[in-house]
């Protein structure tokens, strides 16, 4: 189940990328300093999901516990909480073990969005201080680097989210998600060769849907062929 998810990211971050605009949320907001020796304890979502130790006490045994008490449909798709009234709170829940668990910073960066805030109903912690932690818990995650700069464009901050997408880009130079993001914002900031170079990238890639590839015809930009 959570594999499947993981893989439908570039489908869900295409919506948010092209849907309506936060603005109430794009307040400047401090997050607390990180504590790297406490965050270091906290268990990666990659090695636990990769499952190569399963035993009782292993990091797949707990991510596979607080996926069946805190991930269910309802959860996944933004219904109604599982073990509290809001969604929120059991992806903050599972947040607070596996700090880079993608797909509950995707869907927590979707419940900002929705409800146009830092803090959605049930996170007690502003949405860009949890990616922020995600990013530094593990840096070589390009995933978490990717939804961060998702949500900067979210809220205005083109340039950093630029910086965050190439940094994950560097991680990550295949993957189609990224590429796609990186088109839409140079596009946005006029460079049409760098957007024109990402989309390529993207759809080389097998990136599933025409929106940037449209935008960038409508600019006279791609011809049929390229």
């Amino acid at each position: 189940m959570l594999q499947a998810m993981y893989q439908a990211i570039p489908v869900v971050l295409l919506l948010l990328a092209t849907g309506r605009w936060m603005t109430s949320a794009g307040a400047a907001v401090e997050c607390p300093p990180i504590n790297l020796a406490e965050l270091q304890s906290k268990r990666d979502y990659r090695s636990a999901l990769a499952g190569v130790e399963r035993g009782p006490d292993s990091d797949w045994q707990k991510l596979r516990t607080a996926e069946v008490n805190h991930f269910n449909e309802n959860v996944r798709t933004l219904t109604k909480g599982q073990s509290v009234s809001h969604p929120g709170g059991d992806l903050m829940f599972i947040l607070g073990i596996f700090p880079n668990h993608a797909p509950a910073l995707e869907l927590l960066v979707r419940l900002a969005v929705r409800e146009n805030a830092l803090k959605p109903r049930g996170v007690g912690t502003p949405v860009p201080c949890t990616l922020q932690r995600a990013v530094a818990f593990r840096p070589e995650d390009p995933q978490p680097r990717m939804l961060y700069g998702i949500y900067l464009a979210r809220i205005g901050e083109n340039d950093e989210a630029i910086k965050q997408l190439e940094t994950a880009e560097k991680a990550a130079p295949d993957d189609a998600n990224v590429l796609y993001n990186l088109g839409l914002l140079y596009l946005g900031k006029k460079n049409y060769d760098k957007a024109m170079g990402y989309a390529q990238r993207a759809y080389e890639r097998g990136f599933p849907l025409p929106g940037l590839k449209n935008k960038l015809r409508s600019a006279g930009k791609w011809k049929d062929g390229d």
